[in-house]
């Protein structure tokens, strides 16, 4: 932790003298939490987690794909390629145990769909290659090398599958799983992610119509509007006349990339919502764990890191 929180304060420095590049982080906002359980029981037993069984949610059709063909087009779509190694064999681990947690549980004649909002992003190697361009077969051997290494690893916790969710940038830490979805799960905690702050897309703003925003919600007077916040930073609820408005009801109505937001008015005509993050906030911050790896970290350490308390095994 002395060397993270070293690595950070010289990042910090250097910022101010460098422009700080970044990758566009990825659209985790609205993805749902799958299968809650303090004490998970898959409903059956995975005698084979070499497939997944997926259902392509633009046309409905279910195709079966080798577990390392799934993760090259899961990782591919979920995380840049030019992010470090170690972090995307992190999101690797992560994407495999997700799925799998999928289908221990599924009930469906599918494990898991490849709609980001529902489950996690899978493209084809078609799409892939067209997202890549001139630089697929560089990028391709890099992805693969790394599937190479972390094939068949998976986080456990207390030997169950872990609910290895994961989101694009932090608000500087991560969120609780009691905090968003309201149950509290022991491996999904907050924990430090002040490397976000950095990201390009760390701030972002929303404005909106002041006379709207009071019809929407039904009230006359909004001079007294407050954002009630966790302690994490996660808003839970805007009060304003003696009213809770759920913090989820304005993040879908105006599409903010995170509840961690601070709520203004703005002149005489408008609410504005200042942002912090991108993605719904629990679990592993996908850039984040690109920054510890920049500084040295370990896929495990990442991973150790996010999830606290799990184990990397084979499955």
């Amino acid at each position: 932790m002395k060397k993270f929180l070293i690595a950070l304060i010289l990042l910090l420095v250097v910022s101010f003298v460098f422009p700080i590049i970044t990758v566009k982080p990825l659209d985790t906002t609205n993805k749902n939490l799958p299968v809650l359980s303090k004490s998970f029981k898959p409903v059956k037993k995975i005698s084979k987690s070499d497939t997944f069984k997926i259902k392509i949610s633009e046309t409905g059709e279910i195709t079966e794909l080798d577990s390392r063909e799934y993760l090259f087009g899961c990782i591919a779509s979920e995380m840049p390629i030019s992010y470090e190694e170690e972090a995307l064999k992190a999101q690797g681990i992560v994407a495999f145990t997700y799925a799998l947690r999928k289908k221990e549980n599924s009930t469906e004649k599918y494990d898991l769909t490849n709609d980001y909002t529902i489950d996690q992003c899978y493209k084809s190697r078609e799409e892939i290659k067209q997202k890549w361009g001139d630089n697929y077969d560089e990028n391709a051997k890099k992805l693969e090398s790394i599937i190479d290494e972390i094939s068949g690893l998976r986080l456990t916790f207390n030997g169950e599958t872990a609910l290895s969710v994961y989101h694009a940038v932090s608000s500087g830490k991560t969120l609780t799983s009691k905090e968003v979805w309201g149950e509290d799960i022991p491996y999904l905690v907050s924990v430090d992610s002040s490397f976000d702050k950095l990201n390009e897309k760390y701030n972002s703003s929303v404005s909106v119509n002041k006379s709207d925003f009071m019809k929407s919600f039904a009230i006359s007077d909004i001079s007294d509007i407050k954002a009630k916040k966790s302690k994490n930073g996660k808003t839970d609820f805007l009060t304003v006349q003696n009213k809770k408005i759920p913090s989820n009801e304005i993040v879908k109505k105006y599409s903010l990339r995170s509840s961690c937001f601070d709520v203004d008015i703005s002149g005489e005509n408008a609410v504005v919502f200042n942002v912090f993050g991108y993605g719904h906030g629990v679990g592993m911050s996908q850039y984040g764990a690109n920054c510890m790896a920049k500084n040295g970290s370990s896929y495990k350490e990442i991973l150790l890191h996010y999830y606290k308390g799990c184990k990397i095994e084979n499955s």
